[in-house]
């Protein structure tokens, strides 16, 4: 199962889910919440801190 992490409040985010549910992959993909911030990294999700 693909996890997509994001916020729903995020346009990209949404566009990927919507996308995954044309293609018929929706039931394929699980949602993890991620708070998103434009100005700050988030230190959960950055691999590189």
């Amino acid at each position: 199962m693909m996890q997509l992490h994001g916020d729903l409040i995020s346009p990209f985010f949404r566009m990927c889910l919507v996308t995954a549910h044309e293609v018929g992959l929706g039931t394929k993909v699980r949602h993890v919440e991620a708070r998103v911030n434009p100005t700050s990294v988030n230190a959960e999700q950055s691999s590189d801190l």
